[in-house]
């Protein structure tokens, strides 16, 4: 359900400045058309008027499709076919990629309808890929069994098989895919949480590496369900947030990753596609209540991405000190180690640097640690 963090030294704090727990939103693009998506964003990212009201400015990102065979979603290219168009979103999708609000590709598609998907229309996505240099971190299955090209260990997932013409392993690496849910790493609050985890001897970690098929290495992670039979709604959202136990959240300073469906309430049994005049009641409740939380100083939200790269940070940073000076080790070199310590907090104050091989690091100090902060992430100003 949610997980206490962990760090390599006492020193290392497992949250910066004073916050008391991690959460993030893994958010299943599906019921989304583009400007119902882009508004209710700007309402949740931003801390400006837009059309639905004042923003709150939290930290929520999403995944997307590059096709999809029904209407209901916004997808890259117009049509579930190998030689179509790009559709009029496409541009600004690979803007909302650039600028951290999408950081998660969720299948290759929607095939939910009649599973059509080819090699050719893997090999579109392929080209489109390298000449616009995309890269996303996390890789989200989707839907039913139709959508054959999942990953994981479910029969129908071919995806990860590389005998069958509808392996994508080459794809997710030319992407730069390094997190990846399947179907089964989703958390319950009650006994059925442990099924699947026992049955496919999956540990119970927020993160954790996984060989797919392919031998080839990923590292997965787990998202709170807690919706009963169907998967969660954004009518289902409060459902989830109610049954966590927050004394206990943040008593033993932990994460947990919300699974969602954003894009869909449901009424009746049945599945609406969220617009505007849903947002209420309960709904903006829950958004309201998570609000308070970040401003109570107790609750840091953070993107997928960032909420999954933080954890794994923590996970591998050790660190020397030397008089005054923190000297950072990793296991594996980094290209861009100002980014990869986003977030990174220390119990000692009397710091008069901060080092990575030959670069010195910016940091920020407090009465009684110093932290290198999160950068600033870029508006959504797309109309």
């Amino acid at each position: 359900m949610y997980y206490p963090i962990k760090t390599h030294s006492k020193i290392i704090r497992k949250l910066p400045k004073a916050y008391q727990g991690l959460l993030t939103i893994s958010n299943d693009v599906e019921g989304f058309d583009f400007d119902t998506f882009i508004q209710f964003y700007k309402k949740i990212n931003s801390t400006s008027n837009c059309e639905w009201g004042r923003g709150l400015g939290l930290e929520l990102s999403s995944s997307f499709f590059f096709y999809s065979e029904t209407k209901k979603n916004f997808s890259y290219f117009k049509e579930p076919l190998a030689e179509t168009e790009k559709s009029e979103y496409a541009d600004k999708i690979l803007n909302l990629i650039k600028l951290g609000y999408i950081d998660t590709i969720h299948g290759l598609g929607d095939f939910s309808q009649f599973g059509n998907c080819s090699k050719q229309m893997i090999n579109r996505i392929m080209k489109e890929i390298k000449i616009n240099n995309i890269k996303l971190d996390i890789f989200t299955n989707h839907g039913n069994t139709k959508n054959v090209t999942n990953v994981g260990f479910q029969k129908y997932q071919k995806g990860d098989n590389e005998d069958n013409p509808l392996y994508i392993g080459h794809l997710l690496q030319e992407l730069g895919v390094k997190f990846i849910w399947t179907d089964k790493l989703v958390d319950n609050k009650n006994i059925w949480r442990f099924y699947d985890s026992i049955k496919y001897q999956l540990p119970l970690k927020q993160i954790f590496k996984m060989k797919l098929t392919d031998k080839k290495e990923y590292l997965s992670f787990r998202r709170f369900r807690n919706s009963g039979k169907f998967a969660p709604t954004h009518s289902e959202f409060y459902q989830q947030l109610k049954s966590i136990n927050w004394k206990k959240f943040y008593q033993k300073k932990s994460s947990i990753n919300i699974y969602q469906h954003l894009g869909y309430i449901r009424q009746k049994g049945k599945l609406i596609k969220f617009e505007k005049k849903h947002f209420t009641n309960e709904i903006e409740k829950s958004w309201n209540f998570l609000s308070s939380e970040v401003n109570s100083g107790r609750l840091l939200i953070l993107t997928q991405k960032r909420f999954l790269n933080y954890l794994m940070m923590l996970s591998q940073t050790k660190i020397q000190i030397n008089k005054n000076s923190i000297y950072l080790e990793t296991k594996d070199k980094l290209n861009n180690p100002s980014n990869y310590f986003q977030g990174l907090s220390l119990n000692k104050s009397n710091v008069d640097k901060i080092v990575y091989l030959d670069s010195e690091l910016e940091f920020e100090k407090g009465e009684k640690m110093v932290t290198i902060p999160f950068k600033k992430m870029g508006g959504i100003c797309i109309k």
